[in-house]
């Protein structure tokens, strides 16, 4: 009467052929789950490309100072400044 009962608590299958049976039961859940995964994944991607394209085209319409103007944009430095040489933004 003991060997009946530990045969029906000892799992003699392996745990790879379960989890196969599981996988082929909910093969549509599982299916559904990683469409939607890779959806958000492409989603996410156009989103930042997106990005990089607006800042690129924000960059490529700065225009950058003339040489000869730009050290006269510069203020002195503060003479009360806690930094040696720090300037005014």
């Amino acid at each position: 009467m003991q060997d009946a009962e530990q045969k029906d608590s000892i799992n003699v299958k392996g745990c790879v052929p379960q989890f196969e049976k599981w996988l082929q039961d909910n093969l549509t859940l599982v299916a559904g789950i990683f469409i939607g995964v890779a959806l958000l994944q492409i989603f996410g991607i156009c989103l930042a490309q997106n990005l990089v394209s607006d800042i690129e085209a924000v960059q490529a319409s700065w225009v950058p100072p003339p040489p000869s103007l730009s050290s006269m944009h510069r203020p002195p430095p503060h003479a009360g400044s806690k930094k040696a040489g720090a300037y005014y933004a």
